[in-house]
């Protein structure tokens, strides 16, 4: 209240009590009494001298005080006394009935001087709703001060409280305890300067959309706030030694990684001046920074700087949270890591990483990359040159050797600054362009051709699990482009392979790095040598060459589809032609057929071998059946093997023009795994 307002009222008691001494107490009240932020009704005020010392009540029914309401005001002192100028309660007991909807309740010693207007009230106790606080305040013509001190508060009343208070707030419910101090100065209804600490013991809570949550946080705040000019300049202090934080999607185990922030700013109405910024937790890294934030804490003109961080810990906390679903979300990665950025005008214009002992891996096995090193410089005004080394690398199951990549950055877009020769098994993946632009963004693009100096089949069969291959793979990677998700190359990419080619168009790769790839392609191969590629998957010996070709194949999680494939002998193959005892068996269970021919069943264990003119066979997958057909109709079938017409003539017929796709492939994997089969 005023001191200096209710001390004329104070003086008209105590100077009529020589003229009240016939009586036991003095009364007056008051319709209304006004004064600068202050405004009381129906104001009484009883003076009672029947004790030892003068006792005073004073009631008020309404008052609005700053203009915050309150009613039914009840201030009593039991003993009142005087000590020099001052007069001085040892106990003065103050009741509201109703602020914000709560009773309050405060006891303290008062000390009040009518000539210089200054009331203290000293070791106090106030009581507002369940919430108590110890209390002192003084109010003079210099101003006032305000202190409160709670120990093991409530935090959901705390919370009920703030939200009658008219402070903003996005919790909506809270639990635990805490303690408060508020220490506040100012000038009438003018705040100076107030200091908050906040010492949270177990303290949970969460907003309505639950993007917001913690739970059994401890630790301590500090929050010092003064106003300037048309804003505010703050400093404040946080440590949180223990409990989980919640603010999507990242979450924070404190008592794992406990995490201390030091931030100075000033505010001026339009925005924020960062003055300085201070986030370490160790194990993760420090953050620091300065600049300047608009009104809703978006950067303005702001430097970052991160160093000593530990990326097995500050990516999965951090970074990983924001890309789940993407093939980030499913990396491991370790290493040592600093970086700066800068944002001008509301935009991002540079950035700096470095990175050492670098680590990373695929969970779902897609790549691992170890012994990376970085030096990555980004700049919007200006190009930059960045490096990027591994010592050893894996995408899929292709092994990549140590390398070194030399890049340049031009605005959003980077590109090597070399051709680039990477180790793959043993041979190398040639890289004469390379460049991607907006990277990590929903639109990036990138662009690369490549040549593929020979690597050896048996070693490439051996990481893809296949059949062991013999000979070698080379070939040519030309006009790859990757878009809205989707990689294509452009041109026909070119393979050479057990004597003879392979080519493939019209390739199409649907989020490559996503759960459900897709693939589309045409392929066709040209001239193979068949002995060694039937060596190779141990089918049994077939020598010739072979033609063919697999339109529209379609694959979903490297699994096929759909397809229509056709492989048989070229019209002009003139190498010899023969089919071993095993390959005629295999052939057989696989066309769901039999043999046919001038040779009986039993005739077939005297040869080894046997010549034939021409053979083929196809597939249209559909549906998960494979619609078959083979080099020419037979009566009742296709025929998979056509026969020479001079003996010894074997023919091998195929009937089943439906085979279960599933059971196919069981059928060829049993083919090339068993041993030779014996023929009776």
């Amino acid at each position: 209240m005023n001191a200096r307002l209710l001390a004329p009222l104070f003086c008209v008691l105590l100077l009529s009590a020589p003229a009240a001494q016939a009586f036991d107490s003095l009364e007056i009240g008051l319709a209304d009494l006004e004064g600068p932020g202050l405004s009381l009704h129906s104001v009484r005020a009883r003076l009672s001298l029947a004790g030892t010392a003068p006792a005073l009540l004073l009631s008020v029914a309404e008052a609005r005080v700053n203009d915050r309401p309150m009613a039914g005001l009840e201030l009593a002192c039991d003993a009142l006394r005087f000590e020099g100028a001052d007069w001085v309660c040892p106990r003065v007991r103050l009741r509201v009935a109703r602020i914000e909807g709560q009773p309050v309740q405060l006891s303290a010693r008062l000390r009040l001087n009518p000539v210089t207007g200054v009331l203290a009230l000293e070791a106090g106790r106030l009581r507002f709703g369940q919430l108590a606080f110890g209390f002192r305040a003084r109010h003079g013509p210099y101003g006032w001060r305000l202190v409160l001190d709670g120990r093991s508060l409530d935090a959901p009343a705390l919370l009920a409280l703030a939200g009658r208070l008219g402070l903003a707030t996005p919790l909506a419910q809270a639990q635990g305890r805490l303690g408060l101090r508020l220490d506040a100065r100012g000038q009438q209804a003018r705040l100076a300067r107030a200091q908050i600490e906040l010492a949270p013991a177990g303290v949970g809570f969460g907003n309505a959309a639950g993007t917001l949550a913690a739970e059994g946080l401890v630790g301590h705040a500090r929050l010092e706030a003064s106003p300037q000019g048309r804003g505010w300049q703050l400093a404040g202090e946080l440590q949180l030694e223990a409990g989980y934080l919640y603010a999507d999607p990242v979450g924070v185990d404190f008592a794992e990684y406990p995490a201390a922030l030091r931030v100075r700013a000033a505010g001026d109405g339009d925005g924020w001046t960062l003055e300085a910024l201070r986030a370490s937790q160790p194990g993760v890294g420090l953050l620091q920074g300065r600049g300047r934030l608009d009104g809703t804490g978006r950067p303005v003109d702001l430097d970052l700087s991160l160093s000593g961080a530990a990326l097995e810990t500050l990516y999965p906390l951090y970074v990983q949270p924001w890309l789940f679903g993407t093939l980030g979300g499913d990396l491991d990665a370790a290493g040592r890591i600093a970086g700066t950025a800068r944002w001008r005008a509301g935009q991002l214009t540079a950035f700096s990483l470095d990175l050492a002992d670098g680590r990373i891996e695929d969970r779902q096995d897609r790549l691992a990359f170890q012994g990376l090193a970085a030096r990555i410089a980004w700049d919007a005004a200006e190009g930059r040159d960045s490096t990027v080394a591994w010592s050893a690398g894996r995408l899929y199951r292709i092994e990549l050797g140590a390398s070194r990549l030399r890049i340049r950055n031009e605005g959003d877009s980077f590109r090597l600054l070399e051709s680039a020769s990477i180790p793959v098994f043993d041979g190398r993946l040639v890289v004469d362009t390379w460049r991607i632009r907006r990277p990590g963004r929903p639109d990036m693009v990138f662009d690369f051709d490549a040549i593929l100096t020979p690597v050896s089949l048996e070693r490439l069969s051996q990481a893809l699990d296949w059949p062991l291959l013999a000979g070698r793979l080379s070939g040519v990677v030309p006009e790859v482009h990757y878009e809205d998700g989707v990689l294509t190359v452009g041109g026909v990419l070119l393979a050479q392979a057990f004597d003879g080619s392979l080519t493939v168009r019209n390739l199409r790769l649907e989020r490559p790095f996503g759960l459900v790839p897709r693939l589309a392609a045409d392929i066709r191969l040209d001239d193979l040598d068949l002995e060694q590629l039937t060596r190779t998957f141990s089918f049994g010996k077939i020598t010739g060459r072979l033609d063919g070709e697999v339109k529209g194949l379609r694959m979903v999680r490297w699994r096929p589809v759909a397809f229509d494939a056709w492989f048989r002998t070229p019209e002009d193959d003139r190498s010899r032609h023969r089919i071993s005892q095993r390959a005629v068996d295999n052939l057989s269970s696989i066309g769901g057929g039999g043999i046919g021919g001038a040779l009986s069943r039993g005739f077939l264990g005297l040869f080894e071998e046997f010549p034939y003119a021409r053979l083929g066979i196809g597939c249209r997958l559909e549906n998960g059946v494979c619609h078959m057909r083979g080099v020419a109709p037979a009566k009742d079938g296709y025929y998979l093997v056509k026969g020479r017409l001079l003996p010894p003539r074997i023919d091998i017929i195929g009937y089943a023009d439906e085979v279960d796709w599933t059971a196919l492939v069981a059928r060829l994997k049993a083919a090339t795994q068993q041993g030779a089969p014996e023929v009776r």
